[in-house]
């Protein structure tokens, strides 16, 4: 993905994992018949090599897993607002954020061994430090689904909390 303002992107490995780690929310993006549908979840990550692979649970039906099913191509944006810059005139209003989005495929968790792993990364990103246990009863009505991220960019307007 090529970037318009490429003075805000952001590169750094370290940086990037940072946004994720911070940020509370994905906005996964959705489409089908091109309707598009975007819905906030909570998530969990890892990267594998140098992919990203974002994490999700879900209700094993409603429309989100209806749309993904039709069509597992998805989108997603997270953010981490600091701040909003204010001035004398509206179009000069900015805000301080940091955010990563990006598009990829969904692939749906079949084997208790990789629910287990899904639900592991996303408490993991939410409670830090803490050990859960699942048990195989507890997927029984729960959908874990993964998207395997082919592009992402990073992005920031950070400059005045860098003065």
């Amino acid at each position: 993905m090529m970037m318009r303002r490429q003075d805000r992107e952001i590169t750094d490995f370290n940086r990037i994992n940072s946004i994720l780690e911070k940020s509370l929310v994905c906005r996964l993006a959705l489409c089908r018949d091109d309707v598009p549908y975007v819905v906030p979840m909570n998530y969990g990550y890892e990267f594998s090599g140098n992919k990203l692979i974002l994490y999700f649970h879900s209700a094993d039906e409603g429309k989100k897993i209806d749309l993904l099913n039709s069509n597992p191509k998805a989108a997603f944006e997270m953010d981490i607002i600091y701040e909003l810059i204010e001035a004398e005139i509206a179009c000069k209003y900015s805000m301080i954020y940091e955010s990563v989005m990006g598009v990829g495929d969904v692939v749906f968790c079949k084997y208790s061994e990789e629910k287990r792993k899904a639900l592991t990364l996303i408490m993991a990103h939410y409670v830090p430090g803490k050990t859960f246990h699942f048990a195989d009863e507890q997927f029984q009505n729960l959908c874990l689904f993964k998207l395997i991220v082919s592009s992402y960019t990073a992005k920031s307007n950070r400059t005045s909390l860098l003065t």
